[in-house]
């Protein structure tokens, strides 16, 4: 039996579906100073691409469950866009010389 915190009164019969997030491993090592521009530049174009993507799964809630549904990518949107997020983490990068994953983390 599962428990849970009601969202509107009554009971509701159904499959639950218990969501386990993976275990992601994050290499911790240090990268050599001559990879600092190969690691900048991939932060960039992993930005990109999570963009897309996210861009992606909103147009399909818009598509699917409406505008207000697909508001909560929009903040997502915001945290990429912002040039703090990105340069803090490419600081990391290049002054402690660690990747662009383990600077994200």
């Amino acid at each position: 039996m599962q428990n849970g915190i009601a969202v509107s009164p009554g009971i509701e019969i159904g499959t639950a579906f218990v969501f386990q997030a993976p275990e992601i491993t994050v290499n911790t090592g240090k990268i050599s100073p001559s990879r600092v521009e190969e690691e900048s530049l991939g932060l960039s174009d992993a930005i990109e691409k999570t963009k897309a993507q996210i861009e992606a799964i909103r147009d399909r809630t818009k598509e699917e469950m409406g505008e207000e549904n697909a508001e909560i990518f929009e903040a997502h949107l915001m945290i990429l866009e912002d040039f703090l997020f990105k340069d803090s983490i490419d600081n990391l990068i290049r002054v402690e010389y660690i990747s662009a994953e383990y600077a994200t983390q």
